[in-house]
């Protein structure tokens, strides 16, 4: 048996015309020069801190530390006192807590050898 198969066809004079709904959506995306100045805003507060210099082989000869901060935006560096309060940017701060020394331990197994162990350079503490 065969199967016989009908198409229709129709014949339309009418195009469908899509409708085309405009939304006006108020976007608030910040340029990128909005955000770098906003970035350097909050880089460039002034906090009042205490900064100490951890490093134990030498700790009780340096009196002063070099802090800086380099973007593509901005850059900042200061010669800094230590062991004093004194206002100082938080982007410093943030780079200063962030340093790190290495320090020569003994091993604690008593083998006699020395280890190594990395410890934050500076301590960062804030009086506001």
């Amino acid at each position: 048996m065969a199967t016989k198969k009908v198409t229709q066809q129709v014949e339309s004079t009418q195009v469908e015309q899509p409708q085309v709904e405009t939304v006006n959506v108020k976007t608030n995306v910040p340029t990128m020069a909005q955000v770098a100045k906003e970035v350097e805003k909050a880089a460039k507060k002034l906090r009042r801190v205490i900064v100490h210099y951890n490093d134990p082989r030498d700790s009780h000869l340096v009196t002063s530390a070099y802090a800086n901060c380099d973007n593509a935006y901005f850059s900042l560096g200061k010669i800094i006192p230590l062991d004093t309060s004194i206002e100082l940017e938080q982007a410093l701060c943030d780079n200063l807590a962030e340093a790190k020394v290495q320090v020569h331990v003994p091993d604690p197994k008593g083998s006699g050898n020395m280890t190594v162990k990395m410890i934050a350079k500076y301590s960062v503490v804030y009086e506001d």
